[in-house]
């Protein structure tokens, strides 16, 4: 699924207002992260059904390390799994 620009600038506002100043990357120390602009799922490893978790990555444009965050909780995604259209 695509994520438009509002919703990038929206997770870019959630993580500044959790981490002001921003946050140093744990493997090269940089400060440059890139929002991946799709959301992936994350799926509970079974054979037949199990949980899946809506993901958002945001990537160290230096190093390439990722982190993955609940699209969820990032206000994103609601929980029917659609697209959350208003502002």
């Amino acid at each position: 699924m695509d994520l438009e620009q509002r919703h990038i600038n929206k997770i870019i506002s959630f993580l500044e207002e959790k981490k002001p100043g921003g946050h140093k990357c744990s493997v090269c120390q940089r400060n440059e992260w890139q929002v991946f602009g799709k959301i992936f799922q994350m799926r509970q490893f079974r054979m037949a059904g199990g949980i899946v978790i809506p993901c958002v990555m945001i990537v160290c444009t230096n190093c390439g390390n990722t982190h993955l965050f609940n699209a969820i909780s990032l206000g994103i995604i609601d929980g029917e799994g659609r697209l959350i259209t208003d502002e």
